[in-house]
């Protein structure tokens, strides 16, 4: 797994429709995953009808708009995200394949996955859980704190 959700997303995706599109389609996946990055030559321009394209840009979209619904709701469902996504695809009026429904759900559902593992999941309870416990042994602290400075104010008030 990378820091990059959007491509652990599609490249899951790939894994899961191989079996209905092609053995090779994780293979086009990394290599357009590996192109995104790279600058290309005139003439080597990928085919932008591919399926491993439009795999890789609908994980693109569909990680923008899980960034764009997270700022309004914690834990946005895939279901919106992939409707987010359709609308915007339908927007482009470009022409899609007939399973680009299922395409979009397996990547909204994929991008949810990846976003919030579960190890990232137990690591943010566990530091909220530390943070807690900092806290409530530095209320404790601090009330010792001040009974001692209360009670040495009042030893010398009183001596």
């Amino acid at each position: 797994m990378t820091d990059d959700p959007a491509a652990d997303s599609a490249r899951a995706a790939a894994v899961i429709l191989a079996p209905s599109h092609g053995a090779a389609l994780p293979t086009q996946v990394e290599a357009v995953l590996a192109a995104r990055h790279s600058v290309q030559r005139p003439g080597s321009f990928l085919d932008p009808v591919s399926l491993a394209s439009l795999i890789v840009a609908i994980a693109a979209l569909a990680w923008t708009v899980y960034n764009d619904q997270r700022s309004h709701t914690t834990a946005p469902p895939p279901e919106t995200i992939a409707r987010q996504v359709r609308i915007t695809l339908r927007e482009q009026e470009a022409t899609l394949p007939p399973d680009v429904e299922q395409i979009t759900e397996i990547i909204a559902t994929e991008i949810i996955r990846h976003a919030n593992p579960p190890a990232k999941l137990a690591g943010i309870v566990a530091y909220g859980a530390a943070r807690r416990r900092r806290a409530l042994s530095s209320q404790s602290s601090d009330r010792w704190h001040r009974h001692q400075i209360q009670y040495s104010c009042n030893y010398r008030l009183y001596r």
